[in-house]
């Protein structure tokens, strides 16, 4: 049952991600889409991305801390701080993935 539920829980960051995220960030994290042509998008996979803290990370999804170019504030927009920590996890696996 335990493995059922860290499966679980990594789809769910997956679905959450594809739906909130991919279109700027792109499915592999590294921001090459037609927004990030359009705006400055960052690559999930940059050291300055995977260092920030998960506090960091979560902040930036939920409130659009650090972001002045284009909003983020997705704990307004509908996501629970839930969703949101499963999208910092599933952003995590980008650091693993060069």
């Amino acid at each position: 049952m335990l493995v059922a539920a860290v499966f679980a829980r990594e789809d769910r960051g997956t679905a959450l991600f594809e739906r909130n995220c991919v279109r700027c960030h792109g499915s592999d994290g590294r921001a090459k889409t037609p927004a990030a042509k359009k705006m400055p998008v960052a690559n999930l996979r940059s050291k300055d991305v995977q260092d920030m803290s998960d506090k960091e990370m979560f902040e930036t999804i939920a409130y659009g801390k650090k972001h002045k170019e284009y909003p983020h504030a997705f704990l307004y927009h509908g996501l629970t701080e839930d969703d949101i920590h499963a999208i910092v996890r599933y952003i995590r696996i980008f650091k693993e993935k060069p």
